[in-house]
């Protein structure tokens, strides 16, 4: 019999999966699974768990956020010997498993694991750390761990609205030099995000019109400090049409590229702060992970 372990996070996956957890291991069992339940106690545990016990299993099904998905994930490309992994999604904005099209339902994600459909996910690598669907620099990317995570859970994606909002009256630029292939751009930026996804702290942001996942591609959105008033009405006008004007609103699809800047920057990984950096080299790697949904 196959074996699955089902790893929850209390913290994000307790009050969700809860009512469900009767059902969703009658479904794993009918599934044809042997299923061992582990409730993990710190963000240490829930590491430990998967790096010490992850191999052993068939499958690995993580229930909670998006942040609890990339510790899973980080902790399970260190593995030679590397489970399916299966995600029940139960954080307050849950983006990467609204792009992949993960049901909300515990239930309902479950019976999608058990289908079984495999997909081999591209993952990032910011520096040495890697990230599932998104890397952000600048406005709007503090706020999901700026914002506490009590008021996340109390009122959830208004959480990341009131951060926003608060965010745009004191708007920071940051100067920046990228090289992405044989261009080099630098100028002053108040926004960067790279990613892999269609959603980013529950709101979706100006995308490329041919947006594919797992292409062994990122996709780079840059937005330059606006100078001037006709410069912000372009930058305005673009991001109401989420459509890239090629100087305000810049996009770029690459495997790679590398930033430095004169002083450092703090980048979100996934939603969750990932440290400050004056320079680092970005990438993205095809076919470490196979996922099921």
């Amino acid at each position: 019999m196959k074996k699955l372990m089902l790893l929850i996070n209390p913290v994000a996956g307790k009050s969700a999966v809860g009512p469900s957890m009767i059902d969703l291991v009658d479904i794993f069992i009918k599934g044809g699974y042997d299923v061992e339940c582990i409730v993990t106690q710190s963000e240490e545990h829930l590491k430990e768990t998967v790096f010490s016990r992850a191999s052993e299993f068939d499958t690995l099904v993580c229930c909670g956020g998006d942040g609890t998905l990339n510790l899973t994930c980080t902790e399970l490309l260190k593995l030679e010997d590397r489970p399916k992994l299966g995600y029940i999604p139960c954080g307050t904005t849950n983006d990467f498993a609204k792009t992949r099209g993960i049901d909300s339902d515990p239930v309902k994600a479950a019976k999608q694991i058990v289908k079984g459909t495999e997909h081999v996910i591209d993952i990032g690598y910011f520096g040495d750390k890697p990230y599932i669907y998104v890397a952000a620099f600048g406005i709007f990317s503090d706020v999901s761990y700026a914002t506490s995570r009590s008021l996340k859970r109390a009122i959830g994606h208004a959480a990341y609205l009131l951060g926003g909002l608060k965010a745009l009256a004191h708007i920071k630029s940051y100067h920046v030099k990228f090289k992405i292939g044989d261009e080099e751009i630098e100028d002053d930026f108040i926004y960067g995000m790279v990613s892999n996804t269609q959603r980013v702290g529950g709101f979706k942001l100006p995308l490329f019109k041919k947006f594919e996942l797992d292409d062994g591609l990122i996709d780079i959105t840059l937005v330059r400090k606006p100078k001037g008033i006709k410069r912000r009405s372009r930058l305005v006008s673009a991001i109401i049409a989420q459509k890239s004007d090629g100087v305000e609103l810049m996009q770029f699809k690459t495997d790679s590229f590398y930033y430095e800047s004169n002083k450092d920057i703090a980048w979100t990984l996934d939603g969750e702060y990932g440290g400050s950096f004056k320079s680092h080299n970005v990438k993205i790697v095809s076919g470490l992970i196979t996922m099921v949904y």
